[in-house]
């Protein structure tokens, strides 16, 4: 499952205190701050996390997630703010090509974007391939280009959180 909502709107606190009851020892990749999961630690400690700050950490966080579930220790896995982690790869996709022109001029960001586009979406398959509840939690509207259709597209359900008013409370 896919789930988009506004930056502070409370998407990691109830989705993760939502699979924790579903399911139990949930294991979080967070791709934002970990001021985030602060909300989340008042309620349950049931999760164990790891921040992603590069490409490292995201593969060193989809092999804990699988051998984590296939120890049995975990029943659901929630990959939180992955946008966040969309720029900080964009940035070193960029960083790499602009380092390879000769001359410190702009690199050709067209391939840029593919490669961009080919890593966040094998990414998320990958996790998807995990024997395990899986949900992902995104800033609405922020895969750009062909990449805001497919990454979407992967998902059978896709939901859109609002941040409820205290009336609504």
């Amino acid at each position: 499952m896919m789930v988009e909502a506004q930056s502070k709107a409370g998407k990691t606190q109830s989705i993760g205190a939502s699979m924790i009851k579903a399911f139990g020892m949930i294991y979080i990749i967070e791709c934002g701050t970990p001021s985030s999961l602060k909300p989340l630690q008042q309620i349950s400690r049931k999760f164990e996390y790891d921040l992603i700050r590069d490409e490292t950490h995201m593969e060193a966080a989809i092999r804990a997630a699988r051998a984590g579930v296939k120890e049995g220790k975990y029943k659901g896995v929630f990959l939180d703010d992955y946008n966040l982690y969309g720029l900080t790869l964009h940035d070193l996709l960029y960083r790499d090509a602009a380092s390879r022109v000769k001359g410190g001029g702009e690199p050709d960001g067209r391939p840029i974007w593919w490669e961009w586009r080919k890593r966040m979406g094998n990414t998320i398959n990958r996790l998807l391939d995990v024997k395990a509840h899986f949900v992902m939690a995104c800033h609405p509207n922020s895969f750009m280009g062909k990449a805001g259709e497919e990454i979407p597209g992967i998902f059978s359900d896709v939901v859109y959180m609002k941040k409820a008013t205290k009336d609504q409370r």
